[in-house]
């Protein structure tokens, strides 16, 4: 799920040896489990998300598309995978938000 943070994260960029270095900041809202997908022409970065290093895209030259996406998560599995066994059920376990913001697990868990 999208998350949609109550105060706009902002994001700066800045040219850097052939390529851009893209730094966010303002994470009020945003919870350190967060995952952010940034996009710069047709290349990606995944990373959790962090005020203090940069999210680097080296080698982009020229005008380019970028998009950024910020996503917290709504449920998780962890397992043991096998190479022999083809097909997993896996349970997912969801998280709730309570009136305060914070993560919470669900009665599950």
């Amino acid at each position: 799920r999208q998350l949609q943070p109550s105060v706009p994260t902002m994001a700066s960029a800045a040219v850097a040896n052939g390529g851009i270095d893209l730094w966010l900041s303002n994470s009020h809202g945003l919870h350190k489990e967060c995952v952010v997908s940034i996009r710069v022409g047709s290349t990606r970065r995944q990373a959790q998300f962090d005020t203090t290093v940069p999210y680097r895209f080296p080698g982009i030259s020229g005008r380019q598309h970028m998009k950024v996406d910020i996503y917290e998560r709504v449920a998780h599995a962890r397992l043991m995978v096998e190479p022999s066994e083809g097909v997993w059920s896996i349970p997912l376990e969801q998280r709730h938000r309570g009136a305060d913001g914070a993560d919470r697990p669900s009665s599950s868990e």
